[in-house]
Formats: structure tokens, sequence, C-alpha cells
């Protein structure tokens, strides 16, 4: 299937991807002060795009300002509570904050998806980006995607 229709959000086209898994991808109106936003859609052999729920897609980005807010703020809380993990010094933690942009937004089949900022400041997650991780609850959780250098 070389394109997928979330209905009210945007047409996919296949993207590359791995061997055992299948990739499409759409550009979105950018969203200040982030930028320009990619949407993809993974899945791993043998999900099917039966199950994928594009009425929850389109319901996240329907809201997608303020899902945008919330892992915003909890990859400042984040780095405000463990600078090191991000690669800036103790004394970071008080400062305003990393730039974070280009958000791309990560569904699978189920109800948990991510925003990855693929560009951001800070030292450890230059490279990968960092990225936040919602539950079907809402919760965020932050990963901070170490460059493999950083890690090793």
């Amino acid at each position: 299937m070389s394109s997928l229709r979330i209905p009210g959000v945007a047409l996919l086209s296949s993207a590359p991807a791995p061997p055992g898994v299948r990739c499409w991808s759409a550009s979105l109106p950018g969203e200040p002060p982030y930028g320009r936003i990619v949407l993809s859609l993974l899945l791993e052999e043998p999900d099917s795009t039966d199950d994928v729920d594009t009425a929850f897609i389109a319901e996240v980005v329907a809201r997608l300002p303020e899902h945008l807010a919330t892992a915003d703020a909890a990859t400042r809380r984040a780095v405000a509570t463990d600078p090191a993990r991000f690669g800036l010094p103790e004394a970071a933690g008080a400062a305003a904050g990393p730039r974070l942009a280009a958000p791309e937004l990560s569904f699978g089949p189920g109800r948990e998806w991510a925003v990855r900022f693929t560009e951001t400041d800070l030292p450890a997650c230059r490279e990968l980006g960092v990225a936040v991780f919602f539950d079907e609850a809402g919760t965020a959780q932050v990963d901070e995607l170490c460059d493999a250098e950083q890690s090793g």
C-alpha cells in the first residue's frame, strides 16, 4: 500500500523503513514555535492497517497545540530535574530550558504514541532528538534518545 488516508488529517505516503516494518508519513502545517511537523505511522509485521485507530490519530492531531505544550513541559521538567541525563552541567537545571523544534508524531496500532523533537540544543540529544511518549491515559514520559557516543 503506497498511501494511507487518515480522515480529517492527511494522506500519508509510504516511506523507507527497516525490514519487517512498514512506514507512512506526511507533513502537517507548522505549529509555532516548533516549526514543521511530520506525522508517521509505523507498523511491524504482522500488524496491518486494520489495527490502526485512525479516529484516535485524528483526535490527537485536533488537539496538537495542547499535546505539543504537554510534551514541551514534560521535557523541560525532566531537564530541570536531571540536567546531566541530557548532557548538561548540574547548574543548567535552573536555566530557561532547551530549544525544541521540528516535532515528529509517531503512531502505531493502539493508543500509544510519541512526539520526538528532532531538533534540540540538548548536548546528549543533538543527533537523535528527545522523545515524549504518551499512553492511553495521556501520561507523558521523556526519553533523551542519547547519541551513541554519549551513551557508550
